[in-house]
């Protein structure tokens, strides 16, 4: 697994900036991100993650393709 953070740039016109934050888990499959969902370590983050997510969050599995 491959994971990343990142943080919403300032915006140029002065108005306030978003606190959005992404977090990025990269697998080498669908079935290894599905098996991650189920451990012992997910089952706790995900929840935390919601809780502290004051605008909300989401989460997604997608493909990452080549272009």
């Amino acid at each position: 697994m491959h994971r990343e953070a990142s943080k919403v740039w300032p915006k140029e016109d002065g108005s306030p900036t978003p606190a959005y934050r992404m977090i990025d888990l990269y697998f080498p499959d669908y079935d290894a991100a599905s098996a991650a969902v189920g451990t012992p370590e997910m089952q706790a983050f995900l929840p935390r993650a919601f809780e502290l997510a004051t605008g909300g969050a989401r989460a997604v599995f997608a493909d990452v393709e080549e272009s």
